[in-house]
């Protein structure tokens, strides 16, 4: 996993991340990790946060 910021909008970042399969995903969505995480960013947004889902 990556932490981007936005070229124009240095207040807007993007966490960029590879999944082999969608259970991997899901795996890491009810993680300890991505909870406490995700619970401390989400308090701290301004935006409504995004998901984008993407293949090769």
């Amino acid at each position: 996993m990556q932490l981007w910021q936005d070229a124009d909008e240095p207040t807007i970042f993007y966490t960029y991340s590879w999944w082999n399969h969608a259970d991997d995903l899901e795996n890491y969505r009810i993680s300890t990790l991505f909870q406490d995480t995700w619970g401390r960013v989400k308090n701290g947004s301004v935006r409504h946060p995004g998901l984008f889902r993407r293949t090769r």
